[in-house]
């Protein structure tokens, strides 16, 4: 896959923020290569003609980006973490609920929408940890086979003896 493909796939996943470009998501996705390398026991490089990422000669596939997906949503939603509970910020609070008549106007401070990122990132980190593991089980190969391999013979005639009928 491209880099360009799954870059506008996340921008579009998050709902196009208004703080976020697509040659930024793209930036990540080059730059933070180490972190997939790490995670999936991969080795890509960007390739230095067409900027893409690859394992040797083969592009990185669907399941790969959609861990690398996951990588990115769980750094955004930090990164949104930080923006609503660090210390220069700035308290927002945003109209959730209104009211004509009734007088009733209700708002969200910024705890509430950082506890909401909060739960995003703990549920997008749940998912890639279960994302990886089903990696590593599809891409495994077995290292050895184990089975008893002994020819059985008629050992005895008895009831319950390790004779198979008709052999």
């Amino acid at each position: 896959m491209k880099i360009v493909d799954y870059s506008s796939d996340t921008f579009l996943l998050l709902n196009e923020p208004s703080d976020l470009s697509l040659a930024s998501i793209a930036a990540f996705y080059r730059n933070s290569l180490g972190e997939i390398n790490n995670l999936i026991h991969s080795s890509y490089t960007i390739d230095s003609t067409t900027y893409e990422l690859v394992d040797g000669t083969t592009e990185i596939g669907v399941n790969e980006v959609a861990i690398y997906k996951l990588i990115f949503l769980i750094r955004y939603y930090d990164r949104q973490i930080r923006n609503f509970l660090g210390a220069g910020s700035v308290d927002v609070q945003i109209l959730s609920e209104a009211s004509a008549d009734g007088g009733t106007i209700k708002f969200i401070s910024r705890n509430q929408i950082a506890s909401s990122f909060i739960q995003l990132k703990r549920d997008t980190q749940e998912q890639l940890n279960k994302l990886v593991n089903r990696y590593h089980y599809n891409s495994s190969s077995p290292q050895q086979i184990q089975s008893d391999d002994i020819l059985v013979t008629n050992t005895s005639n008895r009831i319950g003896s390790n004779l198979i009928p008709g052999f």
